[in-house]
């Protein structure tokens, strides 16, 4: 196994090309996978959106990745990843669940504002 297939079945490599997402770090600002599709039973990697984010929010995607977490540590999360076609149904739903998300903060805040001042 190269160091780019490293982690992954034969299956996941099969349906993937060699076509890393490189060493993004999920934060706020910058990059983050989002969603879960796919799963496999052999090596336990998924398929998931890697998403242009701004404060924690899906701006644009970038495209879908057979995902792999490999570790966490204080710089960040490790992880291995190969491109795959990308999947409308999972884009838009983690669209779905960002805009949802970036909705209910907007309310908590709003409604933090408007109750603060009475």
């Amino acid at each position: 196994m190269t160091e780019t297939t490293a982690g992954f079945c034969e299956k996941c490599i099969a349906e993937s090309t060699d076509e890393s997402s490189g060493s993004y770090r999920e934060g706020l600002f910058g990059h983050e996978f989002k969603g879960e599709a796919r799963k496999c039973p052999a090596c336990s990697s998924h398929v998931a959106v890697l998403w242009k984010q701004f404060l924690g929010f899906p701006v644009k995607p970038v495209g879908c990745y057979r995902y792999k977490m490999t570790g966490v540590n204080f710089g960040g999360t490790n992880f291995l990843s190969r491109r795959v076609p990308d999947d409308a149904e999972l884009i838009g739903k983690t669209r779905s669940g960002g805009i949802l998300t970036m909705i209910v903060i907007i309310a908590i805040v709003g409604a933090l504002i408007y109750f603060g001042r009475k």
